[in-house]
Protein backbone atom coordinates (compact mmCIF):
# COMPACT_ATOMS: atom_id res chain seq x y z
CA UNK A 1 0.00 0.00 0.00
CA UNK A 2 1.35 3.43 -0.91
CA UNK A 3 1.78 6.07 1.78
CA UNK A 4 -0.94 8.27 0.28
CA UNK A 5 -3.46 5.42 0.49
CA UNK A 6 -2.32 4.72 4.05
CA UNK A 7 -3.06 8.33 4.99
CA UNK A 8 -6.55 8.06 3.50
CA UNK A 9 -7.17 4.83 5.43
CA UNK A 10 -5.99 6.40 8.69
CA UNK A 11 -8.24 9.40 8.15
CA UNK A 12 -11.19 7.07 7.59
CA UNK A 13 -10.37 5.15 10.79
CA UNK A 14 -10.25 8.39 12.79
CA UNK A 15 -13.68 9.35 11.46
CA UNK A 16 -15.08 5.96 12.50
CA UNK A 17 -13.61 6.23 16.00
CA UNK A 18 -14.99 9.74 16.52
CA UNK A 19 -18.39 8.63 15.24
CA UNK A 20 -18.37 5.64 17.61
CA UNK A 21 -17.33 7.65 20.66
CA UNK A 22 -19.62 10.66 20.25
CA UNK A 23 -22.58 9.38 18.26
CA UNK A 24 -23.13 5.63 18.74
CA UNK A 25 -21.75 5.15 22.28
CA UNK A 26 -24.03 7.75 23.97
CA UNK A 27 -26.97 5.52 23.03
CA UNK A 28 -25.51 2.58 25.02
CA UNK A 29 -25.59 4.14 28.50
CA UNK A 30 -23.29 6.27 30.65
CA UNK A 31 -20.93 3.47 31.74
CA UNK A 32 -20.34 2.24 28.22
CA UNK A 33 -20.12 5.84 27.04
CA UNK A 34 -17.18 6.61 29.38
CA UNK A 35 -15.32 3.44 28.37
CA UNK A 36 -15.99 4.03 24.67
CA UNK A 37 -14.87 7.64 24.76
CA UNK A 38 -11.65 6.88 26.67
CA UNK A 39 -10.82 4.01 24.34
CA UNK A 40 -11.64 6.12 21.31
CA UNK A 41 -9.45 9.00 22.49
CA UNK A 42 -6.48 6.67 23.04
CA UNK A 43 -7.04 5.13 19.62
CA UNK A 44 -7.39 8.55 17.97
CA UNK A 45 -4.12 9.75 19.51
CA UNK A 46 -2.36 6.59 18.34
CA UNK A 47 -3.74 6.78 14.83
CA UNK A 48 -2.91 10.51 14.67
CA UNK A 49 0.70 9.80 15.60
CA UNK A 50 0.87 7.13 12.89
CA UNK A 51 -0.66 9.57 10.40
CA UNK A 52 1.96 12.23 11.26
CA UNK A 53 4.73 9.65 10.79
CA UNK A 54 3.23 8.55 7.47
CA UNK A 55 2.99 12.17 6.32
CA UNK A 56 6.65 12.65 7.14
CA UNK A 57 7.55 9.54 5.15
CA UNK A 58 5.43 10.79 2.25
CA UNK A 59 7.30 14.10 2.28
CA UNK A 60 10.65 12.32 2.29
CA UNK A 61 9.53 10.05 -0.53
CA UNK A 62 8.37 12.95 -2.69
CA UNK A 63 11.12 15.43 -1.87
CA UNK A 64 14.18 13.33 -1.08
CA UNK A 65 13.91 9.69 -2.10
CA UNK A 66 11.98 9.91 -5.37
CA UNK A 67 14.43 10.37 -8.25
CA UNK A 68 14.04 13.83 -9.79
CA UNK A 69 16.16 15.84 -12.19
CA UNK A 70 16.32 19.53 -12.94
CA UNK A 71 17.21 20.56 -16.50
CA UNK A 72 18.34 24.06 -17.52
CA UNK A 73 19.55 25.40 -20.86
CA UNK A 74 21.91 28.24 -21.74
CA UNK A 75 23.24 29.28 -25.14
CA UNK A 76 26.05 31.42 -26.51
CA UNK A 77 26.06 32.37 -30.20
CA UNK A 78 29.01 33.38 -32.38
CA UNK A 79 29.60 33.80 -36.10
CA UNK A 80 31.94 31.24 -37.66
CA UNK A 81 34.66 33.34 -39.34
CA UNK A 82 34.96 33.04 -43.12
CA UNK A 83 32.16 30.49 -43.30
CA UNK A 84 30.60 30.06 -46.75
CA UNK A 85 27.65 30.17 -46.68
CA UNK A 86 27.54 32.31 -43.53
CA UNK A 87 26.97 30.13 -40.49
CA UNK A 88 26.49 30.88 -36.81
CA UNK A 89 27.59 28.55 -34.04
CA UNK A 90 25.33 28.01 -31.03
CA UNK A 91 27.15 26.57 -28.04
CA UNK A 92 24.47 24.93 -25.94
CA UNK A 93 25.00 24.23 -22.24
CA UNK A 94 22.74 21.57 -20.71
CA UNK A 95 22.73 21.49 -16.90
CA UNK A 96 21.27 18.35 -15.35
CA UNK A 97 20.85 18.58 -11.59
CA UNK A 98 20.11 15.46 -9.55
CA UNK A 99 17.61 16.57 -6.89
CA UNK A 100 17.33 13.17 -5.19
CA UNK A 101 19.47 11.36 -2.64
CA UNK A 102 20.53 8.53 -4.94
CA UNK A 103 22.79 8.38 -7.99
CA UNK A 104 20.90 8.60 -11.29
CA UNK A 105 21.82 7.60 -14.82
CA UNK A 106 21.01 9.64 -17.93
CA UNK A 107 21.40 7.21 -20.82
CA UNK A 108 20.60 9.65 -23.66
CA UNK A 109 19.93 13.30 -24.43
CA UNK A 110 17.96 14.34 -27.50
CA UNK A 111 18.68 17.78 -28.97
CA UNK A 112 16.76 19.32 -31.89
CA UNK A 113 16.96 22.74 -33.52
CA UNK A 114 14.20 24.42 -35.54
CA UNK A 115 14.48 27.53 -37.68
CA UNK A 116 11.66 30.09 -37.45
CA UNK A 117 10.91 32.81 -40.01
CA UNK A 118 8.09 34.25 -42.08
CA UNK A 119 4.42 34.48 -40.99
CA UNK A 120 3.69 33.34 -37.44
CA UNK A 121 1.65 30.19 -38.04
CA UNK A 122 0.81 27.57 -35.42
CA UNK A 123 2.24 24.09 -35.73
CA UNK A 124 -0.74 21.79 -36.27
CA UNK A 125 1.13 18.88 -34.64
CA UNK A 126 2.14 20.99 -31.61
CA UNK A 127 -0.30 23.94 -31.19
CA UNK A 128 1.83 25.40 -28.39
CA UNK A 129 4.63 26.11 -30.89
CA UNK A 130 4.89 28.27 -33.97
CA UNK A 131 5.56 26.54 -37.24
CA UNK A 132 9.28 25.88 -37.74
CA UNK A 133 11.66 23.84 -39.89
CA UNK A 134 13.86 21.25 -38.22
CA UNK A 135 17.43 21.34 -39.47
CA UNK A 136 19.35 19.63 -36.65
CA UNK A 137 18.86 16.56 -34.45
CA UNK A 138 21.29 14.68 -32.25
CA UNK A 139 20.69 11.83 -29.78
CA UNK A 140 23.62 11.08 -27.52
CA UNK A 141 24.18 7.43 -26.61
CA UNK A 142 26.84 7.66 -23.90
CA UNK A 143 25.36 7.05 -20.41
CA UNK A 144 26.08 9.74 -17.84
CA UNK A 145 26.03 9.12 -14.08
CA UNK A 146 24.91 12.02 -11.88
CA UNK A 147 25.59 11.71 -8.16
CA UNK A 148 23.17 12.73 -5.42
CA UNK A 149 22.70 16.52 -5.31
CA UNK A 150 25.24 16.96 -8.11
CA UNK A 151 25.05 18.73 -11.48
CA UNK A 152 26.23 17.34 -14.80
CA UNK A 153 27.16 19.76 -17.59
CA UNK A 154 26.84 18.76 -21.22
CA UNK A 155 28.03 21.04 -24.04
CA UNK A 156 26.98 20.82 -27.67
CA UNK A 157 27.79 22.97 -30.69
CA UNK A 158 25.01 23.48 -33.21
CA UNK A 159 25.83 25.04 -36.61
CA UNK A 160 23.02 27.36 -37.72
CA UNK A 161 22.80 28.65 -41.30
CA UNK A 162 22.37 32.43 -41.31
CA UNK A 163 19.21 32.00 -43.36
CA UNK A 164 17.52 31.54 -39.99
CA UNK A 165 17.02 34.60 -37.79
CA UNK A 166 15.51 32.76 -34.85
CA UNK A 167 16.14 29.22 -33.69
CA UNK A 168 14.19 27.11 -31.20
CA UNK A 169 16.34 24.51 -29.44
CA UNK A 170 14.51 21.59 -27.84
CA UNK A 171 16.20 19.25 -25.37
CA UNK A 172 14.70 16.02 -24.04
CA UNK A 173 16.13 14.19 -21.03
CA UNK A 174 14.64 10.90 -19.74
CA UNK A 175 12.93 10.98 -16.37
CA UNK A 176 14.44 8.57 -13.84
CA UNK A 177 14.46 5.71 -13.35
CA UNK A 178 15.63 5.44 -16.93
CA UNK A 179 14.56 2.61 -19.18
CA UNK A 180 15.98 1.76 -22.60
CA UNK A 181 13.75 3.47 -25.20
CA UNK A 182 11.52 0.99 -27.01
CA UNK A 183 10.31 1.43 -30.57
CA UNK A 184 6.76 2.77 -30.65
CA UNK A 185 6.68 3.36 -26.88
CA UNK A 186 6.07 6.87 -25.56
CA UNK A 187 9.07 8.12 -23.64
CA UNK A 188 8.75 9.69 -20.20
CA UNK A 189 10.98 12.74 -20.57
CA UNK A 190 11.75 16.21 -19.34
CA UNK A 191 11.44 18.64 -22.26
CA UNK A 192 13.04 22.07 -22.26
CA UNK A 193 12.97 24.71 -24.99
CA UNK A 194 15.15 27.76 -25.60
CA UNK A 195 14.80 30.50 -28.22
CA UNK A 196 18.16 31.58 -29.64
CA UNK A 197 18.33 34.74 -31.79
CA UNK A 198 21.01 34.57 -34.50
CA UNK A 199 20.06 37.57 -36.68
CA UNK A 200 22.35 40.03 -34.87
CA UNK A 201 25.32 37.67 -35.03
CA UNK A 202 24.75 36.90 -38.70
CA UNK A 203 24.44 40.60 -39.53
CA UNK A 204 28.16 40.90 -38.76
CA UNK A 205 29.03 38.70 -41.71
CA UNK A 206 31.05 40.47 -44.38
CA UNK A 207 28.95 41.52 -47.39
Amino acid sequence: MSISLLLLALGFIIMLLVGWAFWIAPKLGQQRLDIAQKSALVAVHTVTAIAILAAGLLYLEEQQWSPRLGVELKADTRLIPESKPETALVQLSIEINNKSETKQSVNYIEVSAFGIRGPANRNSMAPQDLGATQFYRLVTSQPNEVGADETSYQFLEIPVPCEWSLVRVTVKVPRPPVQPPQRGQRRNEYERKLLVPVAEVCSKAAP
